[in-house]
C-alpha cells in the first residue's frame, strides 16, 4: 500500500505553472512551438510568468553541475547561477549603473514595471534620501504628497490636519525616529537596573524564551542556564551579562499593566510604555566590553537587541544592531560548514562546535530575512554563499516547553532560504535582471513555497477554524504559519490585479497570484483569531505584527477597489469579497491596536491602516455619489511643482508626539482622497483620476501606463 500524502491541489497548480514556464523557454530558444497546442500559432508565455531568450543563464539550473553545496545537497535542490544575479555588483568603472536614472541604451522596452522589482529612492517627510524596497509593506507611505507646496525652511507653516498626520504617520514609518532632526546630546552615563528578586527574574526569563525567543532559537535555553548559573559574571559562547540584559528587557515586554512589577525596570519611571528600556539602555552601555573579544554571544545578544528596537518601532537602531550581528557571522564564517576547514580535517573538531555555529548562523539569517522582507531590503548573505547544514532536529529539545521548538527552527530555516531566493533573485536591486527574467523566477519559488507547505509536518501545523482557539497551537507554530503566508504575499503581491475578465493568459496568471494573496491574507487573519482566543495578542511575537499588516495591505485593496472595476467580476462574488475583506481588514486595526502595548510598532501600523480606511471610504462615497448623480469625472491637472525637501513637524506637534506613544486611535475627518492619493504615488506629468491609490505603493500592475501611452509611473 502506498502510504505517501498525496500532494494537494495548491501544489499540483504550482507544477503545472512552473512546467508551462518551462515549455515557454524551451519554445523561445528553439522557436519550436509548446507540445500542450502543437496546432496554434508561436506567443509568447504570460507576461507574469514569461522569460524572454537572454534569461536562459538566470532562470535554468546548470545541467553539468557535478557537485553541490552541502546546503543544496540537503535541499534536494540548487541555485541558479547568473552573470546577472544578486552578488554582482550594480555598477561598472565608468558609473553606468549608477546613475539615479539608467540610459536609455540600458533600459529594457518591455520593463515599464521595473520599480516593482527593484525599488528606488525615496524623499521621507524630512528630506532625506532613503531607499524603498519592492517588499516593503510600507512602500505607501514614503512618497510626498505632490499637491500641497511645502517650504524648505524650518519655519515655515507646517501642513494641518490629516496632511500632517499622514505626514507624521510617513516619516515615523521610514526614519522611525520620533525627533529625527534634534541635535546629538551628550552621552549619558544610563541608569542601572535593579536587583531583581531570583523569583522575578525566572519570571522574566520564562516570558521571554516562551513567546519571544521560541521561535530562531536566538538565544538556545537550556544552554543559557546552564552558563549563567555555573558563570554568572562571565562571558561564554551562550551567556554573558550583554546578551542576559538584552534577555530580560525582552521578558519585560509581556508583562502585563495589570501585574505587580518593580517601576525601575521602566526608562521612564514608572511608565508602562518604556518597561524594559532600562535593560536595553545598560545592554547597549555593556556593549563595550563584547568588542574587544566577540563570540556568538555577542551576535546573540545584539540580535536580541535589534528584536527589541524592531518591535519598539526603532528601525534605523535595529538595522545598526542586526548589521553588526551578520558582519561578525561573516567575520566568524558561520556560514560555511567544516567541510570549507582549511589544512586541518574538520573530522577532528567536534560536531558540538559545528551544530552550535550553524545554530547561531541560521538564527542571524532568519533575523535579517525577516527584517528584510518587511522593510525590503536585500539580505546579507545570499542564497550562493550558503554552506551550511540546516539544523538537525533534536528530538529531546522538542519535548521542552514550549514544545516542538527544534522542529519549527529546523523547518523555519528551509523556509528562511526560499524567502532569501525571493528577496536575492527576484526582487533584488540588480539593473543586470530584466522584469521577465525576474518573472520566469515566481513559478518555480511558488512551487517550492507549496512544497515547504506539503511536506510541513502534522504537528506544526496551524489549521484549525477560528473559533476552536481550545485546541490552537503554541504562538510559536502559529507565528511560523503566519510568516509562510507572509512569504506568499511578498512573492505574489506585485502581481495583484483587481480587474481581470480571464480572457488571455496574463489575466489567468494575475488571477492566480491575486487568490494567492487574499488566500494568505485571510489565513492570515485566521491565524491571528487563534492566537487571540488562545493565549492572546498581548502575548505575540513582533513577526505576527509584520504578517499582520501584510495582510492588511492586501484585504484594502479587495475591500476598496476602484467602481471601474467593481464591474468587471461577479456583482454578487464581487460584493461578498468587499465585505469580507472589510470585516477582516477591521478586526486586523483592532488586532494591531491589542499588540501595541507589547511592541509599539504595531501602534503605527494600525494608524496607516486607519487612515487608508478613512481614505478610501471618502473616497469611495465620492464616486458613489457621482456615479448616482451622472457627473462626468474630474478632468486629469497636472499636479503642482513640489519643492525637493519637506519640513519636520515641530517638536511640540501633537502629531509627532503622539506617534511615540502610538497614532491617534480615529481621526477626526478623513483625509481628502485626492491628496491621499497623490501622498501615495509619486509626482508624474499627468495623474490618472481612477488609479488606486495603492497601486504604486504595492508594486501593482494597472493599467494606467497602457492609457498613458506606457508612461512610467516613477
Amino acid at each position: 500500500m502506498d502510504r505517501r500524502k498525496p500532494y494537494a491541489k495548491s501544489v499540483v497548480q504550482a507544477m503545472q505553472l512552473r512546467i508551462d514556464t518551462l515549455e515557454a523557454q524551451l519554445a523561445d530558444l528553439t522557436g519550436a512551438v509548446p507540445l500542450r497546442d502543437p496546432t496554434s500559432p508561436r506567443q509568447r508565455p504570460p507576461a507574469a510568468m514569461s522569460a524572454s531568450s537572454r534569461s536562459l543563464a538566470s532562470t535554468s539550473p546548470d545541467l553539468h553541475e557535478q557537485t553541490k553545496p552541502l546546503l543544496w545537497s540537503h535541499l534536494g535542490g540548487s541555485p541558479y547561477a547568473d552573470v546577472g544575479s544578486s552578488t554582482s555588483r550594480p555598477g561598472t568603472a565608468n558609473g553606468q549603473f549608477l546613475t539615479l536614472r539608467p540610459s536609455t541604451a540600458n533600459a529594457d522596452s518591455h520593463d515599464i514595471d521595473m520599480d516593482r522589482f527593484r525599488g528606488g529612492l525615496a524623499l521621507n517627510a524630512h528630506g532625506e534620501l532613503r531607499y524603498y524596497g519592492p517588499t516593503s509593506s510600507y512602500r505607501a507611505v514614503l512618497v510626498p504628497p505632490a499637491d500641497v507646496l511645502v517650504d524648505a525652511t524650518p519655519n515655515s507653516p507646517q501642513l494641518a490636519g490629516p496632511a500632517a498626520t499622514l505626514q507624521a504617520l510617513r516619516s515615523y514609518s521610514l526614519t522611525r525616529a520620533p525627533i529625527p532632526t534634534a541635535a546629538p546630546c551628550e552621552p549619558v552615563f544610563p541608569t542601572r537596573p535593579p536587583e531583581l528578586s531570583p523569583d522575578f527574574k525566572a519570571r522574566l526569563f520564562r516570558l521571554a524564551f516562551e513567546f519571544g525567543l521560541a521561535h530562531y532559537n536566538v538565544v538556545p535555553e537550556r544552554q543559557f542556564y546552564q552558563d549563567l548559573q555555573m558563570f554568572p559574571l562571565e562571558r561564554t559562547e551562550f551567556c554573558s551579562p550583554f546578551l542576559m540584559h538584552t534577555v530580560l528587557a525582552v521578558g519585560s515586554r509581556y508583562l502585563e499593566r495589570g501585574e505587580d512589577y518593580p517601576p525601575e525596570i521602566c526608562g521612564l519611571y514608572g511608565d508602562p510604555d518604556t518597561r524594559g528600556d532600562v535593560f536595553v539602555n545598560w545592554a547597549r552601555f555593556l556593549l563595550d566590553q563584547e568588542w574587544y573579544n566577540p563570540n556568538m554571544s555577542t551576535i546573540r545578544g545584539l540580535l536580541v537587541l535589534g528584536m527589541y528596537m524592531a518591535g519598539r518601532g526603532f528601525d534605523g537602531p535595529c538595522q545598526i544592531f542586526v548589521g553588526l550581528a551578520l558582519k561578525l557571522s561573516e567575520d566568524f564564517g558561520l556560514n560555511l560548514g567544516p567541510h570549507r576547514l582549511a589544512k586541518v580535517p574538520g573530522s577532528s573538531l567536534p560536531r558540538e562546535l559545528f551544530l552550535t555555529r550553524g545554530d547561531c548562523f541560521w538564527s542571524a539569517f532568519a533575523s535579517d530575512c525577516i527584517s528584510s522582507i518587511y522593510i525590503g531590503r536585500r539580505t546579507a548573505f545570499t542564497p550562493e554563499v550558503l554552506d551550511v547544514e540546516i539544523p538537525p532536529i533534536v528530538a529531546e529539545l522538542d519535548y521542552d516547553e514550549p514544545q516542538y521548538r527544534s522542529s519549527a527552527f529546523s523547518w523555519s530555516s528551509r523556509l528562511m532560504v526560499i524567502a532569501c531566493r525571493v528577496l536575492a533573485e527576484v526582487y533584488s536591486p540588480s539593473a543586470h535582471k530584466t522584469a521577465d527574467q525576474r518573472r520566469a523566477l515566481v513559478p518555480a519559488l511558488h512551487l517550492e513555497l507549496e512544497s515547504w507547505n506539503h511536506d510541513l509536518p502534522s504537528f506544526l501545523r496551524a489549521n484549525g477554524n477560528a473559533k476552536e482557539t481550545s485546541k490552537a497551537p503554541h504562538p510559536h507554530i502559529l507565528a511560523l504559519n503566519m510568516t509562510y503566508h507572509s512569504v506568499h504575499i511578498a512573492l505574489h503581491r506585485p502581481f495583484y490585479h483587481a480587474r481581470s475578465d480571464g480572457s488571455n493568459d496574463k489575466d489567468k496568471s494575475e488571477d492566480l497570484s491575486t487568490e494567492k494573496c487574499l488566500l494568505a491574507a485571510a489565513n492570515i487573519v485566521r491565524l491571528v483569531r487563534l492566537l487571540k482566543g488562545s493565549a492572546g495578542l498581548a502575548r505575540s511575537a513582533p513577526g505576527v505584527q509584520l504578517a499582520a499588516f501584510s495582510a492588511g495591505t492586501v484585504l484594502a485593496l479587495a475591500a476598496f477597489p476602484p467602481m471601474t472595476d467593481r464591474a468587471s467580476g461577479p456583482p454578487k462574488r464581487d460584493s461578498a469579497r468587499r465585505t469580507q475583506a472589510k470585516k477582516d481588514l477591521y478586526f486586523l486595526v483592532s488586532a494591531l491596536k491589542e499588540i501595541g502595548p507589547t511592541w509599539t510598532t504595531a501602534l503605527t501600523s494600525a494608524g496607516v491602516l486607519e487612515a487608508i480606511i478613512a481614505t478610501y471610504e471618502s473616497k469611495e462615497e465620492e464616486e458613489e455619489a457621482r456615479s448616482a448623480s451622472g457627473a462626468p469625472d474630474p478632468p486629469l491637472q497636472p499636479p503642482p511643482h513640489v519643492h525637493t525637501f519637506m519640513p519636520t513637524p515641530p517638536v511640540d506637534s501633537s502629531a509627532t508626539l503622539s506617534l511615540v506613544a502610538g497614532p491617534p486611535a480615529s481621526y477626526p475627518f478623513p483625509p481628502p482622497a485626492a491628496a491621499f492619493q497623490s501622498l501615495l504615488n509619486p509626482p508624474t506629468a499627468f495623474a490618472a483620476a481612477d488609479l488606486s491609490p495603492l497601486s504604486y505603493g504595492l508594486g501593482i500592475q494597472d493599467d494606467t501606463a497602457d492609457r498613458l501611452g506606457g508612461m512610467k509611473q516613477w
